[in-house]
């Protein structure tokens, strides 16, 4: 069975209360763009996170 597949085998056999909560799961990853990112870029972030967040960073963009 494909990820595709199997995905929508569990859906079917969740309880009805759930959904809500799963499809606002699946349009979150879909709006944070989790779904078109690859690992390296995700990777990236991390390692570029720690100059994004010194005080030196945020003072060189304030005036932008």
């Amino acid at each position: 069975m494909t990820d595709q597949g199997s995905v929508l085998y569990e859906i079917e056999n969740l309880p009805e209360n759930l959904l809500p909560e799963v499809l606002e799961h699946v349009r979150q990853l879909k709006l944070s763009g989790a779904l078109d990112r690859s690992p390296t870029a995700i990777a990236g972030e991390q390692v570029l996170a720690k100059d994004w967040m010194l005080k030196e960073e945020d003072d060189a963009w304030r005036d932008l």
